[in-house]
């Protein structure tokens, strides 16, 4: 049965007004303009965030109260704000009150402390700004209709999770245990850091949807997350891009740096991870191998004559391809005349450039390398032989 949410008039409108002021607070908070370094910038993120709340807020009014579904709507909204109220909080304590210059010290230099919390904070407030757009497009909820981008990743979720968009972790985890075992402990603990991008305890299906892209593909899901973000050293979670080219500063001059992730003298083997894939067959319609091209499906404007030869037994052989001369333009159907047409001044027809024979080209001789072989009939192939 469908649980109905707290309604419009309950707890939502005041949630979502108490989180609009605690950004417009943050915001003002954010003028110093020392405080603007690298990207993302809580500068900006936040009135972002606060402008699209109030969407939100203004399309949830409109629809008034409706039935929702566990993990619907008002389940994510209740998450969703509880989570930003308290990494608002994080940040309020470390930025100096609007009006006052008396910040420490140690939110500007980089490597403090300090610093790198604020900036831990700003990463996660665009993973919040990117999971809201997702979720709720122009403030309207679309979370039940959450299209993953991997197939695999989509049949799961629905299939285990059926509508809902959020799930507590400990509900997630033993759901994706039934396909990809998870070992508890540490690993389990890592698993949640790296999925759980907004740090909410909870797993939307916004953040499985990214977590299943970066480690794709699905059947070995686990073994590449463990082998690219926990054994990997060139991985690291919550770093600024400022942050990493500073890492990184020392081993820019590095011969073949680029092989040795974060410095380090040695590179991972990662071959495990190589998949040879089947090749791809194209199909190609009668019409399409007719009319248009079958690869950039660009209408077919003319044709010409080309040799291909095969190299067989160490004698090359000709396979010739006869040209097909243009399509003519199509024809002018006009309707027959009628007594008062006879009495219109004549018109002279439309004057067509005359089509010529298609140019003769020089036989060219190519010898192409592919593996398929070019069927011909014994006549074709003495002929081309004896013309060589």
């Amino acid at each position: 049965m469908a649980a109905v949410r707290g309604g419009w008039q309950g707890a939502e409108p005041r949630a979502i007004r108490r989180a609009v002021s605690l950004l417009e607070r943050l915001e003002g908070q954010c003028q110093d303009p020392r405080l603007a370094f690298g990207h993302p910038s809580l500068s900006d993120l936040l009135p972002r965030i606060a402008h699209l709340l109030r969407e939100v807020a203004s399309a949830r009014s409109a629809a008034g109260d409706a039935p929702e579904g566990p993990g619907g709507a008002w389940d994510f909204l209740v998450t969703y704000l509880a989570n930003l109220e308290a990494k608002g909080r994080q940040v309020e304590a470390l930025l100096p009150r609007r009006g006052r210059k008396d910040a420490n010290q140690e939110l500007f230099p980089e490597g403090y402390r300090l610093r790198r919390q604020l900036a831990k904070l700003a990463l996660i407030f665009s993973h919040m700004h990117a999971e809201l757009a997702a979720l709720f497009p122009g403030g309207h909820y679309c979370g039940h209709l959450y299209q993953l981008t991997k197939a695999p990743a989509h049949t799961f979720w629905r299939q285990y999770c059926g509508v809902r968009c959020v799930l507590p972790w400990a509900e997630f985890e033993s759901l994706l245990c039934t396909c990809h075992p998870v070992e508890p402990g540490p690993t389990a603990q890592a698993l949640r850091s790296t999925m759980d991008l907004t740090c909410s305890g909870h797993v939307s299906v916004f953040e499985f949807d990214i977590f299943t892209r970066l480690f794709q593909p699905w059947p070995t899901l686990l073994r590449n997350w463990q082998l690219l973000a926990v054994n990997h050293p060139g991985y690291m979670a919550f770093l600024t891009y400022d942050e990493v080219q500073t890492r990184l500063q020392a081993c820019r001059d590095k011969p073949g740096s680029y092989l040795y992730p974060d410095g380090k003298n040695h590179s991972p083997d990662l071959s495990e991870l190589f998949q040879a894939e089947p090749h791809q067959r194209i199909h190609v319609s009668e019409q399409s191998d007719n009319q248009t091209c079958p690869f950039c499906r660009c209408e077919i404007k003319g044709r010409e004559a080309v040799s291909i030869s095969r190299r067989q037994g160490g004698a090359e052989e000709d396979r010739s391809v006869v040209p097909s001369a243009p399509p003519l333009p199509p024809r002018l159907d006009l309707s027959p005349r009628s007594p008062k047409s006879e009495r219109l001044p004549k018109v002279k027809p439309l004057a067509l450039p005359r089509l010529r024979a298609p140019l003769p080209l020089p036989k060219m001789r190519t010898v192409a390398l592919f593996p398929w072989d070019v069927p011909s009939s014994p006549q074709s192939r003495d002929g081309a032989t004896g013309g060589s």
